[in-house]
């Protein structure tokens, strides 16, 4: 089976299996980056646990929405089920990345840095 880089988002090996396949918790971690350089780009992905070995990771960079949407993509698995609140908190976090994403992004734009 392949993993996820499972330290980006703070956890040790033991607790990867751990959220992978306790069977009663599902759970979700975050890994927000904002570039120190003005030319590399900000991201935030989302790693989310059925915690009966489902697991999707939510990434900010996509191809299609631009900052406006994110990509899922099934680790290991054909499916991983998702509650509706944890979907919702998933969502939230997403959106606060888009805001500071565009704030961020805008002062770029002053500094004339997409002439």
């Amino acid at each position: 089976m392949s993993e996820v880089p499972y330290e980006d988002f703070g956890l040790t090996k033991e607790e990867y299996w751990e959220c992978r396949q306790n069977m009663h918790t599902p759970s979700f971690h975050t890994e927000i980056v904002f570039s120190e350089e003005d030319w590399e780009e900000d991201w935030c992905n989302v790693l989310y646990f059925d915690s009966d070995d489902g697991i999707a990771l939510f990434s900010s960079n996509n191809e299609m929405f631009e900052g406006t949407g994110f990509q899922m993509k099934l680790i290991d698995c054909n499916y991983c089920d998702i509650q509706y609140s944890d979907m919702i908190k998933i969502l939230e976090i997403f959106k606060g990345f888009e805001e500071v994403y565009k704030e961020r992004d805008k002062e770029r734009e002053m500094r004339g840095l997409y002439d």
